[in-house]
């Protein structure tokens, strides 16, 4: 009998988390790091359009439909993409995709501040769509989930408070930018932004 119940407490105990899987600490840290590159590639790929599409209808002699036709492709790829993006990252985690989601944000950025035809600005918009799904906040969602033991929802809260402060910083940082440099050498800054800070 004392063996039974003896064996039935051991099993039981194996099935436990054990102290040191419990104890481990949460990655704040990579919050903290995740948090500025939101701020950066939000800022610099998301928040860079409103400022850049009348200089952009004029420079390509585009009507504003079609200037804003390659921003909205963007996004529908963005998304299109983002399970792709959510399922490489729960096989191989998110530090080599989100490296290569920001290098290709800062190319395709430098790329924009090149465009002379609306083909190429397509082009560069539907690159710029495939950055923003493997940078912005779906793939850092997918980290933290899989980073974290007990704590990823408040993560995830906090990483999206940081995500907020983009337009506050980037809006007048591109403002100022534009009006020293014009918007093609802005762009091409703000690519290389992405790749001092997020890559």
């Amino acid at each position: 009998r004392w063996g039974l119940t003896h064996c039935t407490v051991s099993s039981r105990l194996s099935h436990m988390p054990s102290a040191s899987a419990t104890a481990r600490p949460e990655p704040w840290g990579a919050v903290l790091a995740l948090g500025i590159t939101q701020i950066t590639a939000w800022g610099s790929i998301y928040y860079l359009f409103p400022l850049v599409m009348e200089p952009l209808q004029a420079a390509l002699g585009a009507s504003k439909s079609a200037v804003v036709g390659a921003f909205t492709g963007a996004l529908l790829l963005s998304g299109v993409l983002a399970p792709v993006v959510g399922r490489v990252i729960d096989r191989r985690g998110g530090r080599a995709l989100m490296a290569a989601g920001s290098l290709l944000a800062a190319l395709s950025l430098a790329a924009l501040g090149q465009v002379t035809t609306l083909a190429q600005l397509y082009v560069v918009w539907a690159l710029l769509g495939v950055a923003m799904a493997g940078t912005l906040y779906e793939p850092a969602f997918a980290v933290l989930t899989r980073a974290f033991v007990t704590n990823h929802r408040r993560a995830i809260a906090v990483l999206t408070l940081f995500g907020g402060f983009a337009s506050t910083v980037f809006w007048p940082l591109g403002q100022v930018l534009i009006n020293a440099f014009g918007w093609r050498e802005a762009a091409m800054i703000f690519g290389g932004i992405n790749l001092l800070v997020c890559v």
